[in-house]
């Protein structure tokens, strides 16, 4: 195969050399039109572009599948077409979070709250990163802010019971589990560490 030109083209200039004159074509106009449709069959066919939205959706169905890699490279495809795309720095910074590169998710969901200062789940994603980082204080004002723009966010209070737990303020840690439990009772790690801070407490439900 000569690297220059395509199989379909050295296909049809092989059978225009065969030794064998009966295996050539019959006349040079057969030559040319099998020459042409080897041309028209060998140009590269454009990829579809696709949109940012169209990469964030992929990237969530890459996510929900458990391929963080490849979802990260989806969200970073939305990005090269809008580097201002909050929605993608957020999804991003949260899938980085789950790869446990806190730091990267902290400064992604920064961008996406730079950019969309009403956006709650950046303030929860970021929330999550500090609170991985040991920065409990940070965390707490995060799933706060979070909380204040959805009220409705049942992570957010989650999360931020779980801060108030690591800072022994167990009172507040129960207030946030139990609404959270309220809104949605099938959170069951959520009751799980209720009742380590009723335990912590001295009380029982």
């Amino acid at each position: 195969q000569v690297p220059t030109i395509t199989p379909a083209i050295e296909q049809v200039v092989l059978r225009a050399l065969a030794k064998d004159p009966k295996d050539r074509f019959a006349n040079v106009r057969e030559f040319a039109e099998a020459l042409a449709a080897a041309v028209e069959q060998s140009k590269p066919r454009p990829v579809p572009r696709k949109t940012k939205e169209q990469w964030v959706s992929e990237g969530i169905a890459f996510y929900k599948a458990g391929k963080y890699k490849a979802a990260i490279e989806a969200y970073d495809n939305a990005i090269r077409i809008d580097p201002d795309y909050a929605v993608a720095y957020n999804n991003r910074g949260n899938t980085y979070n789950d790869l446990k590169d806190y730091e990267k998710g902290k400064e992604d969901c920064s961008r996406a709250i730079e950019l969309n200062p009403e956006m709650a789940l950046a303030y929860h994603n970021r929330g999550r990163a500090y609170y991985y980082l040991d920065e409990d204080k940070k965390a707490i004002e995060d799933y706060s802010r979070a909380i204040k723009l959805d009220s409705m966010l049942v992570i957010a209070y989650g999360g931020r019971g779980a801060a108030y737990y690591v800072l022994k303020d167990y009172q507040r840690a129960i207030q946030d589990f139990d609404y959270a439990l309220k809104l949605d009772p099938s959170l069951t790690w959520f009751k799980s560490q209720r009742e380590d801070a009723y335990r912590k407490l001295g009380r029982k439900l």
